[in-house]
């Protein structure tokens, strides 16, 4: 039996410290399938997506088997990624068509993606949108640029629309 199996197995008998620990270990994978997803919708905000998946690896600590065929971290995907779509359809009706089989972006991805942000927006969007990405709510923003709450609002829906443009 490997280490997270271990961990697994002690956070389903009650223990808070092996839960926190895979939840420590796991939350990099909850924000990475997140930014697979933060593009694909003008109407759901990033943390609301990451909120979804930390939720879904909860239950999958509390609910994967070990010993099976799938690693703990393949069934934490697949339970994170399906939250997050869940959430998505759920909250919004102006997301683009989400493909639940989707992969975490690459780095030829993640290239483009920097490229696209560098290009396609004004310095106000790129500001507002790496702020954003640092989990900043939008009153954070607000008050650090000395805006209206709504212009980041604004700011951040006109850099998602520019961006799925300019990616598609």
């Amino acid at each position: 039996m490997n280490e997270t199996d271990m961990l697994v197995l002690k956070a389903q008998a009650g223990d808070a410290d092996a839960e926190t620990e895979l939840l420590r270990r796991y939350s990099k994978l909850v924000k990475t399938v997140s930014f697979s997803y933060f593009v694909t919708c003008a109407d759901i905000d990033r943390e609301d997506l990451v909120q979804e998946g930390m939720i879904a690896l909860m239950r999958a600590i509390r609910t994967y088997a070990t010993g099976g065929e799938a690693t703990f971290e393949t069934y934490a995907t697949r339970c994170v990624r399906n939250a997050m779509v869940d959430a998505i359809r759920h909250f919004s009706a102006n997301c683009l068509p989400i493909d639940p089989e989707m992969e975490a972006p690459t780095d030829a991805q993640l290239t483009e993606l920097a490229e696209a942000i560098a290009t396609a927006l004004s310095p106000a969007e790129r500001q507002v949108l790496e702020l954003r990405l640092e989990a900043r709510t939008y009153s954070e923003i607000a008050k650090e640029l000395g805006i209206q709450t709504k212009k980041v609002d604004n700011l951040i829906f006109s850099a998602k629309k520019k961006l799925k443009e300019s990616l598609n």
